[in-house]
């Protein structure tokens, strides 16, 4: 089959553009391990929560369901405190959007390739892929550089108040490494597309056609064109090391910092009490108990 193993005349993702094998090897065994780390700290919170009081109730599952879609998918609540409700949503979708186009480039390149010999991001779908890729991964950086001003330039008491400078650390961190992500990655999508450009050229292989869906990728490319393919490859080698690297200590730090409320928060929306806000439980064997309220961290409910 052709370069990247596409179909004759059909343009498919071109994975692994400019990259040697023991630098593939290297991030697939690195990204093993950062999941390894990301499940270690997954059971730890786990194991916190199952130290508290109570069960973890499905039922109804349906109403709890309805809850999720409401609130966790939709963020209801949040969208309200516009403007940064809005970005918050746009953060959100942007990582749950780059990440399963994340996990779909796996697919491809790793299942439907190797034991099909098939891609899936070849063609139309392709170009749908990349818009739509683009589009959350500009809404996202969008809205990470608002929580940037909001935070340090705005400085709301509710942000900045009571805490301190407690997790100043974990916010720069949260929203420095995402945000340094997206721009890391649109600067090695513009890089290719200049790459290949050139390298099109030099081949008589016409236009690059992705490069049109590539709205931003395609315009930074423009930068990049007149320094030669030779300083473009090297550039591209540099940025997709320092990006890699990061998204690696990145999956490892999420159980360890604020990101993980995007698990949390969502698992929370699904397992929110369902009675009415106030309600106190009634304490059975009331002559038997040794103490009332909450004199240990057992005591405490799970949630």
């Amino acid at each position: 089959m052709p370069e990247f193993f596409c179909p004759p005349n059909i343009f498919c993702r071109p994975t692994f553009w400019n990259i040697a094998e023991p630098f593939q090897f290297l991030i697939y065994a690195a990204g093993a391990l950062a999941v390894l780390v990301f499940f270690l700290g997954f059971l730890q919170h786990i194991r916190v929560w199952r130290r508290g009081k109570g069960k973890f109730d499905f039922k109804p599952f349906f109403k709890r369901a309805l809850n999720f879609l409401q609130f966790g998918v939709a963020t209801r609540k949040v969208v309200l405190d516009k403007p940064i409700g809005i970005m918050h949503f746009n953060v959100m979708w942007g990582i749950i959007i780059l990440f399963i186009g994340t996990a779909l480039a796996t697919i491809d390149w790793d299942v439907t390739r190797l034991f099909f010999s098939f891609r899936i991001l070849q063609g139309d779908f392709y170009l749908v892929y990349k818009f739509i890729l683009d589009l959350f991964g500009a809404l996202a950086f969008i809205g990470l550089t608002v929580f940037a001003i909001n935070r340090y330039a705005r400085k709301p008491k509710r942000l900045n108040g009571h805490s301190g400078a407690r997790f100043a650390d974990d916010d720069l961190w949260t929203l420095g490494a995402f945000w340094i992500l997206i721009l890391t990655g649109f600067l090695l999508e513009s890089l290719r597309i200049a790459g290949m450009s050139l390298e099109w050229a030099r081949e008589g292989k016409g236009a690059l056609t992705p490069a049109q869906v590539s709205f931003i990728g395609s315009v930074i490319a423009q930068i990049w064109i007149p320094l030669g393919e030779e300083n473009i490859r090297a550039a591209h080698i540099g940025i997709w090391l320092f990006h890699g690297g990061l998204t690696i200590a990145w999956i490892c730090a999420i159980p360890f910092t604020k990101t993980f409320h995007i698990f949390s928060s969502s698992i929370n929306t699904f397992f929110k009490k369902l009675e009415p806000r106030g309600a106190i439980p009634a304490i059975l064997n009331i002559e038997e108990q040794e103490s009332f309220g909450v004199g240990a961290f057992a005591e405490f409910t799970w949630k």
